[in-house]
C-alpha cells in the first residue's frame, strides 16, 4: 500500500508533499510511512492512500477470511476523509 503526503506547508515534512511513500503500518487514526528508511507517523488527514478502492477490497477479503483488522482501520480512514467506498463480499469460506 502506498500513500501521498499532503501536510501543512509549515510542516517539516512539507517538502515531501505530493510524493508517494510505502505504508509500513496503519493504526486507528495514524499511518506510518517509510521515508528514506525512517518511519514517520502521519494523521489520516495528512495523507492520501493511493487506490483506496482496491486496498479496501483487498483488506475486506482478508477481514472475512482471517479477521485481519486493517479493513476496519481503513474504514475509519474513509470515514474521516468522507470517502464512499463499496466492497463486494468474495469470501467462499
Amino acid at each position: 500500500m502506498t500513500a501521498i503526503i499532503n501536510v501543512n506547508k509549515k510542516s517539516a515534512y512539507a517538502k515531501f508533499n505530493g510524493m508517494t511513500f510505502n505504508v509500513k503500518s496503519i493504526y486507528n487514526t495514524t499511518i506510518d510511512l517509510d521515508i528514506n528508511g525512517v518511519t514517520v507517523a502521519f494523521g489520516f488527514s495528512e495523507i492520501i492512500i493511493v487506490n483506496i478502492q482496491a486496498e479496501m477490497q483487498k483488506f475486506f477479503d482478508l477481514f472475512n477470511w482471517d479477521g485481519n483488522t486493517t479493513y476496519i482501520k481503513l474504514q475509519s480512514y474513509c470515514d474521516i476523509k468522507n470517502y464512499q467506498v463499496d466492497v463486494t463480499y468474495n469470501c467462499h469460506a
